[in-house]
């Protein structure tokens, strides 16, 4: 699961890229590389050009609370 960020998405719409276009990077990419503070850059050829998505992984850690 992932979520587009504001700033993606503005990017996005800047560059004509559509949210199909990112999924088609994610599952199928031509290199993956690890950027800063673990950060993974997935890098696609489309149309010519070259799409960098960068992932920033959150974990998160569920809390029951029993009252």
């Amino acid at each position: 699961m992932y979520k587009i960020t504001k700033h993606a998405k503005e990017r996005m719409s800047k560059y004509n890229v559509d949210e199909h276009m990112v999924k088609e990077a994610l599952n199928n990419p031509e290199h993956i590389l690890v950027g800063n503070k673990g950060r993974k850059i997935y890098h696609k050829k489309l149309n010519g050009y070259l799409l960098r998505i960068i992932i920033e992984e959150v974990y998160l850690t569920a809390l029951m609370l029993h009252l």
